[in-house]
């Protein structure tokens, strides 16, 4: 509902009510009583309807109509909570199903992690004792540093297939660096990124094709490298939302394309939200049980006026007196449950 909706609603609930009570100025007033006590015959006076409104037809018609509007609304408000109470219900557990949702997903998500930086380090230890042996191969007299880890670089080709070339640097020892367009983090000790397409390499050193005599060394141990980017999806900067790819070991990282407004969703319900309901839904109920009982002996007595004299005598009297008055238990109790609820209210009380 809108904010002009509400201006409205409110307008026609005043509007509803001034005209449903106006009647009561003519109706309501002082009713003179006699009263027989000890014997003697004393003349009272109370506050209900008026003297000249006392056996005619517009009393009761008001009284009737009043009967009426009350009923209605009480039986509508039990609906409307009613509905909010299902609404709320089914709130809860679909949230609580998420949240159980997201602790399994993140549960899975850290093994297959664990289990991914395992496996790359394995082929890393392998890689560098492919580049040693490889070396060894060639005579070359320099020392590899075996502390250092080897990178892999995957550059594009004409076949959208990344490939493996071999990179001579100051210590003289195979390097092998990763590359791929908006990587910006490494996975572990070993350098080897996400990259945006599937990691089948194919394998060239020195320009030379993976039929080489002195690549056939290290191609046993590239080629298992074709495990690593299997369902790795394309490279996004960090930080961003990620979802998992279920037949991965890593984790995918998606965000809007640029320009694109974010909007926050409200998908949840507050507490605030849901203690201002539980306050609107104990006031009703504290409505309903202090009017209801009032409205019957309204009614019994409006149906058999010598009902209240049959039960003086009897245990039931002081019930129905109490009954007669309950509703003067829901102007002190309104600000009790306030106080229960509210903590400023409690403050400022």
């Amino acid at each position: 509902m809108s904010e002009k909706h509400a201006r409205y609603a409110l307008f026609g609930v005043v509007l509803f009510a001034i005209s449903a009570t106006l009647p009561a100025l003519y109706v309501y007033g002082i009713k003179t009583l006699h009263l027989k006590v000890s014997g003697q015959m004393i003349e009272g006076s109370e506050c209900t309807w008026s003297d000249e409104v006392v056996g005619s037809v517009i009393g009761y018609a008001y009284f009737a109509w009043g009967l009426l509007v009350i009923l209605v609304c009480m039986f509508l408000l039990v609906i409307l909570y009613t509905l909010v109470g299902l609404h709320l219900r089914r709130h809860t557990i679909k949230v609580q199903s998420r949240i159980r949702i997201k602790h399994r997903r993140r549960k899975s998500t850290n093994r297959r992690s664990v289990l991914g930086s395992l496996k790359i380090r394995r082929k890393s230890r392998q890689i560098r004792f492919a580049d040693s042996k490889a070396l060894q191969n060639q005579g070359d007299k320099s020392k590899i540093n075996a502390r250092h880890s080897a990178l892999i670089r995957l550059s594009k080709v004409t076949d959208f297939k990344p490939s493996i070339r071999r990179k001579s640097t100051s210590d003289d020892f195979l390097t092998i660096q990763p590359f791929c367009e908006n990587v910006k983090t490494a996975l572990d000790e070993t350098g080897i990124t996400e990259c945006s397409y599937t990691a089948s390499f194919d394998i060239k050193i020195d320009g030379k094709g993976i039929n080489s005599e002195e690549n056939n060394t290290s191609y046993d141990s590239y080629k298992d490298l074709q495990q690593i980017g299997e369902g790795v999806d394309k490279c996004q900067p960090p930080n961003e939302y990620k979802i998992t790819d279920p037949n991965s070991t890593y984790e995918m990282k998606t965000f809007p394309k640029r320009g694109t407004i974010m909007r926050k969703t409200k998908t949840f319900i507050s507490d605030r939200e849901q203690r201002i309901t539980k306050v609107l839904f104990t006031i009703t109920l504290l409505f309903i049980f202090s009017f209801l009982p009032y409205i019957i002996i309204l009614i019994v007595n409006s149906a058999n006026p010598s009902y209240e004299e049959s039960l003086t005598s009897t245990p039931l009297y002081p019930i129905y007196l109490i009954g007669l008055r309950l509703y003067l238990v829901n102007n002190v109790a309104n600000s009790l449950l306030y106080i229960s609820f509210d903590l400023k209210f409690r403050k400022h009380f």
